[in-house]
């Protein structure tokens, strides 16, 4: 990983990546069995045709309470945001106060959807990992309040049980420091393909737009002249996220591809192949130039236990094309 222009870090493929996509491509294309979903703040589904985030709130076993709840946590944010700002910036951290000011914007007051369930989570998290400077820097009753807070904001999201199937994987806390610090390019590099023409044929632009706000949640981008920035148990949860997001979206792409590859390769009668070819065709060229550009041959380097797939589906796709 390197930075580039505008801060952003850039993705490089190592050379072993190339000569597994030579392996993959020269073998018989058998097309994987691609993954389910994981347990992610993105799960993107086929709309008639457009690959779309479910606008339904977030699972909760908080019923008709839901709407109330979070208008009410909402408002009690919002004091304490103003408190924050009375007391000026200039005593407190400016980075840790706008992380709490910024909690506003995850307690929409009809109840979250479920990427903004999962970025409430990571806030949270975040900041019950900076108790301890609140604790010695903040005068005592914000400091009280601070606590509080957290401690609700945990009680709450218990009831999300998407929030709690992800947390309980401890998957996350194996994943290597240099994973950690590429997971946004990794992001960065999908979302810049989905918001290109080709994929907004098919693309809802909420999915990339909900991608680059998770990506964009955490900046662990090296600056000249400073220590690294230091790894912890939330970041690596976030990172963790976001790259199984990344691959939701890659897998509903990858497995609507698929179908219609082997429509082509197992043959079909003239009607059905004009239909197949019209909504198809487009398709596999942009799963195709997803899974060879940048994010895509990242992503089966630095995870290949989870992106095992992404080869053999890509071999299988540039088989299928021929026979469209």
């Amino acid at each position: 990983m390197s930075v580039g222009a505008g801060g952003r870090a850039t993705l490089s493929t190592s050379p072993n990546n190339t000569l597994a996509f030579s392996a993959a491509t020269s073998a018989i294309p058998v097309p994987p069995e691609i993954p389910g979903p994981a347990p992610a703040a993105l799960a993107p589904v086929w709309v008639d045709g457009v690959l779309s985030l479910p606008p339904a709130p977030a699972e909760s076993d908080l019923g008709g309470e839901l709407p109330i709840l979070f208008t009410a946590l909402r408002a009690d944010l919002e004091v304490l945001a103003a408190d924050l700002a009375a007391e000026g910036d200039g005593n407190l951290d400016a980075r840790l106060v706008g992380l709490v000011r910024g909690l506003v914007d995850f307690v929409p007051p009809g109840g979250p959807d479920r990427a903004t369930i999962y970025r409430l989570g990571h806030r949270v998290e975040e900041l019950q990992e900076c108790g301890a400077q609140v604790q010695d820097e903040w005068p005592v009753p914000l400091a009280g309040r601070y606590r509080a807070l957290i401690t609700r904001l945990q009680r709450v999201l218990s009831h999300f049980p998407a929030w709690h199937r992800f947390t309980a994987d401890t998957e996350a806390q194996a994943l290597t420091d240099d994973t950690v610090m590429a997971a946004a390019a990794f992001a960065h590099a999908i979302t810049d393909a989905l918001i290109t023409d080709q994929a907004l044929a098919f693309i809802d632009i909420s999915v990339p737009t909900a991608l680059e706000q998770l990506a964009s949640q955490h900046d662990l981008t090296p600056i000249p002249g400073h220590l690294p920035q230091v790894i912890t148990p939330a970041t690596k949860r976030w990172a963790f996220d976001l790259i199984q997001s990344t691959g939701n979206i890659l897998k509903s792409i990858g497995e609507l591809a698929k179908k219609y590859g082997q429509e082509f390769v197992g043959g079909m009668d003239d009607q059905a192949k004009v239909r197949s070819r019209r909504a198809g065709a487009d398709l596999i060229d942009f799963a195709i130039t997803l899974a060879q550009g940048t994010g895509g041959l990242a992503l089966t380097v630095a995870s290949p236990h989870l992106f095992w797939w992404l080869l053999p589906l890509l071999a299988f796709l540039e088989f299928a094309k021929k026979f469209r």
